[in-house]
């Protein structure tokens, strides 16, 4: 059976670039004016905070905006939930994901096989003339 390899790598510095232009433009934008919104890149994760949940969303969407023009994959991305902080304000954390989990890739794996074995299993269609008809081919009989 043919193997194949699955590689799944992150560009740090094209993260670092989409959160340093993320960051450019909450702070020239007139609706994160006064919220304390911010993106922090830390090790292997980004920190995302702001004054209230609406401006969080807003704030997320700036980021992946960014990430997608420095073609930056969204699924790289793994997203924790949002946490209260003080005075009212909100914080979300998104780990940057390198590489497939071991768990993932033990199911994509057992499913790989199960699939291969049902292919395997398929037994090969004869061609009759009407299939060959559909294919514009000419039948001789």
């Amino acid at each position: 059976m043919p193997t194949f390899d699955v590689v799944s790598e992150v560009d740090l510095q094209e993260v670092r670039n989409a959160v340093d232009q993320a960051s450019r433009e909450v702070s020239t934008r007139f609706d994160f004016k006064d919220t304390g919104s911010g993106v922090e890149l830390g090790d292997g994760e980004l920190l995302l905070r702001s004054s209230t949940d609406d401006r969080l969303k807003a704030l997320v969407q700036v980021l992946e905006e960014k990430l997608v023009k420095r073609s930056v994959s969204l699924k790289a991305l793994d997203y924790g939930p949002v946490e209260q902080g003080a005075k009212g304000s909100v914080r979300r954390t998104a780990k940057i994901n390198a590489g497939i989990a071991d768990a993932k890739a033990r199911s994509s794996t057992s499913s790989s096989r199960t699939w291969a074995s049902r292919v395997s299993r398929r037994r090969p269609r004869a061609t009759s003339c009407a299939s060959q008809a559909r294919r514009r081919t000419t039948c001789k009989p």
